[in-house]
């Protein structure tokens, strides 16, 4: 078993938009996209009845450029959280939500940061593998633009009920109400990353909505603000338009269906 949470800092490295030489590696991003043919919906989500983007639709078209200008893409893995989830059948699993920081970095030195946030249900142990490349499938698809063509649901959704009570991994005894709403504040932080686009910014966009409700920004949010907290966010900032993932088991090849 592991905890409920995984902080997996590890480097120094310096994540910022504008690095070393990072005019050079935005002139690369750019050629890449105005090179970028467009990329068809291949997948089929056959339960929910939608065509998708996978990652290898992505990566087969972006590969090729991203060698040809000088680019590549080293990530980094901030943080993942874990939250046990049960099928309507009884299966247990886990929904882990990754938080990923990305270097971009050209051949001939710059260099650039960037990050995503990935989210995947797995009833096995691939959870983590799911959402780490849901952030990077949703990275090439904000970083190239790549259209999403609406608002797709991922893939095949897991058929999934909420344990009550929820347990601990790796303690076996229920959760308090504390920490169960440590763990909704945390989502709803993540929540609000995705929205943002950038984790500085996305951090201040949290403490403003929160304490504009008369709330504690340093203290578990109650759930039943968790919409009002990301209504003043979504009304101060561009929603951000992820769309788009890497196999093992691509998750927009899986719908997902959340727990209840």
């Amino acid at each position: 078993m592991v905890d409920t949470t995984v902080d997996t800092t590890t480097s120094d490295i310096t994540w910022s938009l504008a690095g070393p030489n990072s005019g050079r590696v935005w002139e690369a991003i750019a050629a890449v996209m105005a090179e970028l043919p467009g990329i068809e919906k291949a997948s089929r989500n056959t339960q929910q009845g939608f065509d998708f983007r996978s990652i290898d639709d992505i990566t087969a078209q972006s590969r090729k450029l991203f060698g040809k200008h000088g680019l590549a893409i080293a990530p980094r893995v901030q943080r993942v959280d874990f939250e046990p989830v049960k099928s309507s059948k009884g299966t247990d699993g886990f929904r882990a939500v990754a938080y990923v920081d990305y270097l971009i970095g050209h051949s001939e030195g710059g260099e650039v940061g960037a990050s995503m946030v990935g989210e995947a249900i797995d009833y096995g142990d691939k959870a983590t593998s799911k959402a780490v490349q849901m952030a990077f499938k949703y990275l090439l698809t904000e970083l190239l633009q790549i259209g999403s063509g609406g608002d797709d649901p991922d893939g095949q959704s897991p058929d999934v009920s909420r344990p009550q009570p929820v347990e601990a991994m790796g303690r076996g005894v229920p959760l308090s109400e504390l920490e169960i709403a440590e763990r909704a504040t945390n989502k709803l932080k993540g929540d609000i990353l995705g929205i943002v686009g950038d984790r500085e910014r996305a951090v201040k966009a949290y403490r403003d909505a929160v304490s504009s409700l008369g709330l504690d920004p340093d203290g578990p949010v109650p759930g039943e603000e968790h919409e009002r907290v990301l209504a003043i966010v979504q009304a101060l900032e561009e929603p951000a338009d992820a769309a788009a993932a890497l196999p093992l088991d691509d998750a927009d090849a899986a719908p997902f269906e959340e727990p209840q």
